[in-house]
């Protein structure tokens, strides 16, 4: 079931010329950004990744700017993999990232971040940093923060990162389906409200041997993916963000 987990209204800026750019399965090696930037004129609101592969894991989904949004992760025993890296971009004024970068972290704990008063949150990214690392999930807590979570098996703690893209638009809610048991690799689909746009999104996967394959946009919805290796199935969440 869906469920509307959050949502609110403040006085903003409107959305134009809403676009998606992106660079699909782009044959990628280990641990190197494939990046895609928004159309001059345009700045990003949020943006998504996935990592393609059987053993493929998605190390990250994030800005770097607010124009250019970045992919990353590898394939053990691999070296390379398919990446795929999308932009959600709109000719707004005023957008910001806000970021931790690096922070050592225990495995399976939230980093936040939260975008600045009177701004909403549009688009949530993460990196989990470590030659072992994992990434478990990003995602909005509520209206103005967001959420990552990681794992590095064998150590204990990762070095994550956290972003918030932030803009001063009006009305936002967020649409979520929560820990979903899901087939490794399927995809599970969230979508606005038709008078909404989705600006942005985020996935988390939940398990003890969870890996995120992506959290990204795809045919006017969100999808959320990932894979739990000898089990076949995982807790799986997807989030839209959405805004007007």
């Amino acid at each position: 079931a869906l469920a509307l987990i959050f949502g609110g209204s403040a006085a903003g800026a409107q959305l134009y010329g809403l676009q998606i750019v992106s660079k699909v399965n782009v044959n990628t090696p280990d641990f190197t950004r494939l990046t895609v930037t928004c159309p001059s004129g345009k700045r990003l609101v949020g943006g998504g990744a996935e990592a393609l592969g059987s053993r493929s894991i998605l190390n990250g989904s994030f800005p770097v700017n607010e124009a250019t949004w970045v992919a990353v992760g590898h394939q053990p025993g691999v070296g390379n993999l398919g990446l795929s890296v999308y932009a959600v971009c709109a000719s707004i004024p005023d957008s910001h990232v806000v970021s931790r970068i690096n922070v050592n972290t225990p495995d399976f704990t939230r980093l936040t971040v939260e975008c600045p008063s009177g701004h909403r949150l549009t688009g949530c990214g993460a990196e989990a940093l470590g030659s072992n690392s994992i990434l478990n999930g990003f995602f909005p807590v509520d209206d103005t923060t967001c959420a990552a979570v990681g794992h590095q098996p064998g150590v204990g703690n990762l070095g994550l990162s956290a972003y918030a893209v932030c803009a001063a638009v009006g009305h936002t809610q967020v649409v979520a389906r929560e820990n979903i048991n899901t087939k490794d690799f399927t995809r599970l689909y969230v979508a606005c409200p038709k008078s909404m746009h989705m600006t942005g999104g985020g996935a988390e996967a939940l398990g003890s041997n969870s890996i995120l394959n992506g959290g990204f946009p795809t045919d006017g919805s969100w999808a959320a993916i990932g894979h739990q290796p000898g089990v076949g199935n995982l807790g799986l969440s997807s989030y839209a963000i959405c805004a007007n």
